[in-house]
């Protein structure tokens, strides 16, 4: 196995601290890796950007390819363009493997190997595109039947969170602000 990578948006990191919560697993922190670069640009996330501190993340690696689903219109863009950021590479350290096959875990603090700056990510994501290496599924692309079948399942998260209770909170704006017509919709039931 090659480098692991790391996606931020915080510079100067020479340590990645167990921080983030094992999924499925609430009490064990640890340091997310993958051995897909194109993968690791996608965890480069602006939260002031994105109007969302946590991390939203719509893709998945099959075949070492990795395959990012656009779930509205030019959401690409809207969550990247202008964003900078940095690749941290690890080399193996005895990482633990996940059930997803790219995607390595460390329950401890680890040393950073090497560091990439990233001046816009969303240009960084388009350059990998033209290579093969990364596959995009453009929400355009989709049926009518499948851009429905987005909404409903956002319209049932919107229900489920009660969002249109607490229509100033973070998850509220974030939804609102990028899945309109899903926030619609919910409104009119």
């Amino acid at each position: 196995m090659g480098d692991l990578y790391h996606g931020s948006i915080v510079p100067n990191i020479t340590f990645l601290k167990p921080v983030s919560k094992l999924h499925n697993d609430l009490l064990d922190e640890v340091v997310y890796l993958t051995a897909n670069r194109a993968y690791a640009l996608f965890y480069i996330w602006d939260a002031d950007h994105n109007k969302r501190t946590n991390k939203w993340v719509t893709c998945s690696i099959k075949n070492g390819i990795c395959t990012y689903y656009e779930q509205f219109p030019d959401q690409l863009r809207a969550f990247y363009d202008g964003v900078k950021g940095y690749l941290y590479s690890v080399r193996n350290k005895s990482f633990e493997q996940t059930a997803e096959k790219d995607m390595y875990v460390s329950k401890s603090t680890v040393s950073v190997d090497n560091c990439e700056k990233i001046d816009n990510v969303y240009e960084e994501i388009l350059r990998i595109e033209s290579t093969g290496n990364l596959q995009i599924v453009r929400y355009k692309s989709l049926s009518a039947e499948e851009q429905n079948r987005i909404v409903d399942m956002i319209v049932g998260y919107i229900e489920k969170k009660q969002l249109l209770l607490s229509p100033i909170s973070e998850e509220a704006v974030f939804i609102s602000t990028y899945y309109r017509e899903a926030w619609e919709k919910a409104k009119k039931l």
